[in-house]
């Protein structure tokens, strides 16, 4: 990278702004350039481009490389410090706090990050994201990395955008790093969809699997970003249906086979709600869309769980095989739509969260958990273009 002069760094200062990041009732200022594209310390002016590139996720026997189109839009440039450089705005052992990136659109689905060749050390790149046992873990550090070429070169991570990462404190120098976004356009079918394909049908051949059919609860392995309310249940509903082409690794594989198998398949949003703080059962309605919630200070007749049983095309859920006082109670007080029975292939929609770093600036566009139902049908019959 070429020198700074006094003046690239006015220019810089000019071209960033501070960003205040809440969790909860606390609230932290993100010692973080911004960049304003097209500029760049010391790097040519560049702008938003056209790329293929290949991407893999370690620890999904599922997920493996796929060639697919994305467009990168790049985003911003963030310099971390060891020391205070006050008119940039970067303070003393400069850190960023564990986070998921706030989506810019429904189509994003990856963050790229690019740690220039600067002198520095500490400033570790930590991932998390929930496995199907425990949470699995990686490290990048770049500094050790960089300081073992004999050539000014780059470091670089890909990463879906819902994965949770973290930049420990820098202890020395000063680590700069530009971090562009992915947006999908195209999908290509991974080589191992034949393999699952064969392996789900003989299941479904099975004359011990659901001889009398019966239904079907999946959780995708990602999250999505949608909005958080549409103008119309339409537009909701059509929003819902974009996603599918869009799907990341085994999601997409799942959701294709299951339709080439001639099942009745299709992306639902699970709501959860209980009567009252004190309530101890949980109770679940299946849309086929986001559906708009009252505001906290908007008061509502009925209980949380009756408010979404009567919006339009809310389908409460239950497990199958269950019959405790919940269920019972639940049942006799439906006058719309009956509970009907579903199998959690992925476990019930109950998740543990912890409160995340955010923008104070409340997004429009937010990670929602969506759900794969499907209906199966008696032995020797199919269930096919069902609208439920």
């Amino acid at each position: 990278m070429s020198a700074q002069t006094p003046e690239m760094n006015q220019q810089g200062n000019r071209a960033s702004e501070r960003l205040d990041y809440t969790r909860g009732k606390l609230s932290v200022l993100n010692k973080a350039i911004v960049r304003k594209p097209p500029f760049c310390y010391g790097m040519p002016p560049l702008s938003d481009s056209d790329y293929t590139l290949f991407y893999g996720k370690e620890g999904d026997a599922q997920d493996k490389p796929v060639a697919k189109d994305i467009r990168v839009e790049l985003y911003k440039l963030n310099v971390y410090g060891a020391t205070s450089l006050t008119f940039l705005g970067i303070g003393q052992n400069a850190f960023f706090k564990p986070h998921v990136d706030t989506p810019r659109s429904e189509l994003m689905f990856g963050s790229l990050v690019i740690i220039f060749p600067t002198p520095y050390k500490g400033g570790e790149l930590m991932l998390r994201r929930p496995g199907r046992k425990e949470v699995q873990h990686w490290e990048l550090d770049s500094s050790a990395l960089l300081e073992e070429e004999t050539q000014p070169s780059i470091a670089y991570v890909a990463f879906f955008s819902d994965v949770e990462h973290e930049v420990l404190p820098v202890t020395s120098g000063y680590r700069g790093k530009d971090s562009p976004s992915s947006h999908a356009i195209a999908r290509s079918m991974p080589t191992n969809e034949p393999t699952f394909q064969h392996t789900l049908s003989s299941v479904l051949d099975d004359p011990m699997f659901l001889p009398d059919g019966g239904n079907l609860m999946s959780g995708l392995a990602h999250t999505y970003p949608l909005a958080k309310s549409y103008p119309d249940v339409e537009a909701a509903k059509q929003a819902l249906k974009n996603v599918e082409p869009h799907l990341k690794a085994s999601d997409g594989v799942i959701l294709r086979v299951l339709r080439e198998l001639s099942l009745d398949a299709s992306l639902k949003i699970v709501y959860e709600a209980r009567d009252s703080q004190f309530a101890g059962e949980m109770c679940y309605v299946m849309f086929d869309r986001v559906i708009k919630l009252p505001d906290n200070d908007h008061m509502i007749e009925g209980t949380a769980s009756e408010y979404l049983e009567e919006e339009e095309g809310g389908q409460p859920v239950m497990a199958a095989g269950i019959r405790d006082h919940q269920i019972v109670r639940l049942a006799e007080r439906m006058d719309k739509a009956k509970p009907i029975a579903v199998h959690w292939v992925t476990g019930n929609p109950k998740v543990e969260q912890e409160a995340e770093w955010v923008r104070r600036e409340d997004p429009d566009v937010v990670y929602w958990r969506i759900w794969i139902f499907v209906r199966v049908g008696p032995k020797g019959q199919c269930v096919v273009a069902s609208n439920a």
